[in-house]
């Protein structure tokens, strides 16, 4: 009891907290998307950000300079556009583009770091940052971009695992004495074959493209009950009023247009 009444203390508090933060975020004029996008985007700055922290500190010490630097990309991206939006600016369609592309590169420097490891690999991620994409309502053309750079990052890691180019070797990059810890493998990650690899490349981009395909169908179908609820409730509101001051033309046209939408 006493554990349940703590959580519900501290979850009532952050709510307090979230609401004065999107309160400070809201400028006079702003529409219910722009809220919507700037109420969003805070939530996964922060996310994100202690998502972040915690990965660092479970990681350990033994990190290469890529990993510290894709980590610290996502960092700074998180508190930078945090910053910006409390700073009551707005939240245009660049600033939350620019914002997704820096994470995806992160990502990536994070993905490409710890597969040569063979250790958890961050590429499905990108899951998340279409959703918020779509969640933002930023048009389709930069999530096609977002999907070219995880391309072009998976395809140079199946690459180099099948062909052995020497990208993994570059400096950086963990050793073969860190590599050695997780597997006995000659060279990691352990060497795979061309048609495996091109395989399991197609299979990530297909996930992708579906969970892209299927969140922005379920997001427009949301959004049109919506609009439909606030198109109901304004005719209401109009009949209510019309009655009230003994209009029935006015209820009678409310009520006409409202049956032909």
């Amino acid at each position: 009891m006493h554990s349940q009444g703590l959580m519900s203390n501290l979850l009532s508090k952050a709510a307090r907290i979230a609401t004065k933060v999107f309160e400070r975020m809201h400028r006079e004029g702003d529409g219910r998307k722009e809220k919507q996008r700037k109420e969003v985007l805070v939530t996964a700055f922060t996310g994100i950000l202690v998502a972040s922290m915690i990965g660092m500190l479970v990681g350990g010490g033994d990190q290469s300079i890529m990993y510290w630097l894709g980590y610290g990309t996502i960092v700074m991206t998180s508190v930078l556009g945090t910053a910006y939006l409390l700073g009551l600016k707005d939240a245009p369609e660049s600033f939350t583009a620019g914002a997704l592309y820096t994470y995806t590169v992160g990502l990536m420097i994070l993905d490409f770091s710890t597969a040569i490891v063979d250790r958890f690999r961050y590429w499905p991620f990108t899951f998340l940052l279409l959703d918020l994409a779509v969640a933002c309502e930023i048009p389709s053309r930069h999530c096609v971009r977002m999907l070219v750079v995880v391309f072009t990052m998976q395809s140079l890691i199946m690459v180099e695992s099948a062909g052995r180019f020497g990208t993994f070797d570059l400096p950086g990059l963990p050793g073969q004495d860190v590599r050695h810890q997780k597997c006995q493998c000659t060279k990691l990650p352990c060497e795979i074959g061309w048609s495996y690899s091109t395989g399991v490349l197609l299979g990530q981009m297909i996930m992708l493209l579906l969970d892209l395909r299927f969140t922005s169908w379920s997001y427009r179908m949301l959004q049109k009950e919506q609009e439909g609820m606030e198109a109901a409730i304004k005719t209401a509101n109009v009949i209510a009023s019309a009655l009230a001051n003994f209009d029935l033309k006015t209820a009678d046209e409310s009520l006409s247009d409202s049956s032909s939408c």
